[in-house]
């Protein structure tokens, strides 16, 4: 799939995680076209070693995160315009407030919700996976969409050009996708249940050798429309 506009509502994390300084930005579950092989540049050098659980909770506000869509339809929530979190009516254990994000009539790559916190390659080896409480907007499995993917980002699966090593095929995220309903469920998954979809050069799985994540919902023909809540999102041993 070709680049697109970078269109970003909120935060553009500029050679990290979706949007280079040319303002373009590679379709997050399709494959870049570049030269070939992999990038030479040791961009994880030196990561910042994470031993704090909580990644976030939201009670402090979404700063931290952004959202990106392809352009083709409309998108609302949390990171859109600033827009604040909102209250999970205390269904999450843990805090009053949560990201919300839905939007719909994506009919290319999609639209999602980013987490730019870390800004650094990081190491999360002293974690055995990553948790989150989660859940869709009513209609979600019928009339909205119900899978959105789970991606962790690495150095060897981003185009060198957004902060990558990555130049041919990439964006083949190590990923796991949800499944969700319209009750707050917890889902937990351990590093080894990411993996790559395979329309790109394989990657090993580096837990030392991480730049950051995002919920990535697929256009569609006919339209992808979700409604997607977070909260809640740590580490776990």
């Amino acid at each position: 799939m070709s680049n697109k506009k970078c269109v970003l509502e909120s935060l553009c994390v500029i050679s990290l995680l979706a949007c280079g300084s040319s303002g373009v930005v590679g379709a997050p579950d399709g494959g870049v076209a570049g030269d070939s092989g992999e990038g030479s540049a040791d961009v994880c050098s030196n990561p910042h070693v994470i031993d704090n659980a909580l990644i976030e909770d939201f009670e402090s506000g979404a700063i931290k995160w952004f959202s990106y869509q392809d352009g083709t339809g409309m998108l609302m929530g949390t990171t859109v315009n600033n827009g604040p979190p909102e209250s999970n009516a205390g269904e999450v254990p843990g805090g009053q407030l949560a990201a919300h994000l839905r939007g719909s009539g994506f009919t290319d790559f999609g639209a999602g919700l980013g987490f730019s916190g870390w800004l650094m390659c990081v190491d999360v080896s002293a974690f055995a996976g990553i948790s989150l409480w989660a859940k869709g907007g009513p209609g979600t499995g019928t009339s909205l969409a119900s899978g959105p993917r789970f991606n962790l980002l690495m150095p060897a699966t981003l185009p060198v050009q957004f902060g990558g090593t990555c130049t041919v095929s990439c964006n083949d995220y190590h990923t796991v996708q949800l499944s969700l309903t319209e009750q707050w469920q917890k889902y937990s998954f351990r590093w080894n249940q990411f993996s790559q979809q395979g329309f790109g050069p394989p990657v090993s799985f580096n837990n030392r050798n991480l730049i950051g994540f995002n919920f990535s919902f697929l256009g569609s023909a006919s339209g992808t429309a979700f409604d997607l809540w977070i909260d809640e999102v740590e580490l776990f041993n």
